[in-house]
């Protein structure tokens, strides 16, 4: 059985959840980072937790195989070199909360949900309906894909991006990064639910916020890093 130490204090919530799991095979050993011991690190062949905590030991792990991640990104770990071992993100897990998220701010924008609440007599101001609206997504993994899969359920028409512009389903249509204006161009809701990579860097900026519907929608779910945000604040501003 393979030596799997968890990043996680032993009385924490994620300890409880994998130790009521039924695993005949997962003997987990739990130690924050902290607390964790060279021993435990030297013998540990996966390890399982936060990337921002476990990036700092990797280097006292000299059996390590697997990393797994709580986050469904990983850039802690990615900084890291060398790197001998197979790393894997949190996949299938975020994608019913970030549609939640997403369309939550959406219609409650769209229809004045917030503004209504306040309201101590009839409002005549009209709503604006989200069926045949236009929403880009940037990212088509599960997240991206599970946000899709709801905004479509609500007549929405998605267009998506990711690095290379395969077709994904659930999109009426991917683009490339390298297309990221074309993609853009005359959505009502911009969506971002990229991982922080280099890759990613700057990606919403002050050419691609011109290309949006005039009164867009802009909702980050991802990492801050895809955005720069003076460019953001004057296209706000002007």
């Amino acid at each position: 059985m393979p030596q799997v130490l968890v990043i996680a204090p032993p009385d924490s919530s994620l300890a409880s959840l994998l130790q009521s799991a039924d695993l005949p095979e997962f003997a987990p050993v739990f130690a924050s980072a902290e607390d964790a011991s060279s021993s435990q690190l030297a013998e540990a062949e996966i390890v399982f937790g936060a990337p921002d905590a476990i990036a700092p030991l990797l280097r006292h792990c000299s059996r390590l195989r697997w990393v797994q991640s709580t986050w469904a990104g990983v850039r802690p770990l990615i900084q890291e070199s060398p790197r001998g071992y197979q790393l894997t993100a949190l996949k299938g897990v975020f994608g019913q909360l970030m549609s939640e998220y997403v369309l939550g701010w959406i219609l409650a924008l769209e229809r004045r949900i917030i503004e209504r609440a306040y309201d101590r007599s009839w409002n005549t101001a009209n709503d604006r309906s989200v069926a045949g609206r236009r929403m880009g997504i940037m990212g088509t993994g599960s997240i991206g894909s599970e946000v899709a899969r709801a905004s479509a359920a609500l007549g929405i028409k998605v267009v998506g991006m990711n690095s290379d512009g395969r077709d994904v389903v659930g999109f009426d249509r991917c683009y490339p990064g390298t297309q990221r204006l074309a993609f853009a161009h005359g959505l009502d809701y911009l969506v971002s639910v990229m991982p922080e990579t280099p890759a990613t860097d700057g990606l919403v900026d002050g050419e691609l916020i011109a290309t949006l519907a005039n009164d867009a929608l802009f909702i980050n779910g991802g990492r801050a890093n895809c955005v720069v945000e003076d460019e953001l604040l004057a296209a706000l501003q002007s």
